[in-house]
């Protein structure tokens, strides 16, 4: 459903009809081919077809499940984030819902204000938690002040999450990742383009990090054939464990990739426990192609179970790190 009070306000204040419940069109180009949405809007078990123009929401897209989000193509239909720089929130978010199941955005852009607000850790363009069966397909996230799309954890986990030929720019590379995944099972990020992300003091462009909490799952992640550019942090992407976790971090596909202009192609580190004394890990790096890095291709550091294929560059061995390459 879409939220009444809602729904009546943007009729009267946006152009936003509909075809046939729970089909509804949001007219993004109103006046000037842009249209300002003052209110929340609050989607669940709705289909929300863009129309070419510019959206700025000043105020966050809460969505629940059964939600499709498409525009009329990428670059045509623009949500912009019109929102002041004290807002904590994110522009798309599941937050206030217990859990998403059955979510698609398509064919959009997603703009956030980095340029004129600068940085901000926590506010992402799109964040689920506890969100199954996703599909992000065909959209740009550009401008984020955070990351462009974090996948935390509220109780609940993320699964079945799939991000394909899409685009991430994070214009002024003062955000932090395009990519967070704190908690997820069966992540697949595609086919996809990464440009100008990452300030210094960040990770990179995709960030695997469950946060210290036992109860985090990370495991089933494939990362390829994506392309990745003028990458700031350490790497163009990042697995970094910090504790130790009820479940194995397990099943890192890391493939056909396209790195240049970063500081590490590749970095993956424990820094929490003597990794070697466990066993079911497995990390599988191979033909990625890394260029014009600034300090290594490939850094690994406290992590066993690497598969047969992978390459590294130059290892650093300092923190006491080492190399356990185990043959599978």
């Amino acid at each position: 459903m879409v939220r009444l009070f809602v729904f009546l306000i943007l009729i009267f204040n946006v152009g936003y009809s509909y075809a046939q419940t729970p089909d509804l069109i949001l007219n993004c180009s109103k006046e000037n081919n842009e249209a300002v949405i003052n209110d929340k809007l609050i989607l669940d078990d709705v289909k929300l077809h863009l129309t070419s123009g510019k959206c700025i929401f000043k105020q966050a897209i809460i969505i629940g499940s059964n939600v499709l989000i498409i525009g009329a193509g990428e670059g045509k239909s623009i949500i912009e984030d019109g929102r002041e720089s004290s807002n904590p929130d994110s522009l798309i978010t599941n937050q206030k819902f217990n859990e998403t199941n059955n979510l698609t955005i398509q064919d959009l852009s997603l703009q956030g204000n980095v340029a004129t607000l600068g940085f901000s850790e926590h506010v992402h363009l799109i964040e689920l938690f506890g969100a199954s069966n996703v599909d992000i397909n065909h959209v740009k996230l550009s401008g984020f002040r955070g990351d462009g799309i974090y996948l935390g954890f509220h109780g609940k986990h993320n699964k079945n999450i799939s991000i394909s030929s899409a685009a991430f720019d994070g214009i002024t590379k003062n955000n932090r990742n395009a990519i967070s995944i704190i908690d997820g099972d069966n992540i697949r990020i595609t086919k996809s383009q990464f440009d100008n992300t990452t300030r210094r003091d960040m990770p990179g462009a995709i960030d695997i990090e469950p946060n210290r909490n036992k109860e985090h799952v990370v495991k089933n992640i494939t990362i390829s054939h994506n392309v990745f550019s003028n990458i700031g942090g350490k790497a163009a992407i990042v697995v970094s464990i910090k504790s130790k976790l009820k479940s194995i971090l397990s099943n890192v596909f890391i493939y056909g990739n396209k790195i240049q202009n970063t500081n590490r192609g590749i970095f993956i580190r424990s820094q929490a426990f003597d990794i070697r004394a466990l066993t079911g890990w497995h990390y599988d790096i191979h033909d990625n192609s890394i260029m014009d890095y600034k300090i290594t291709k490939v850094y690994i550091c406290n992590i066993s179970g690497l598969s047969e294929g992978y390459a590294v560059g130059a290892f650093n061995s300092d923190n006491l790190c080492w190399l356990d390459f185990m043959r599978k």
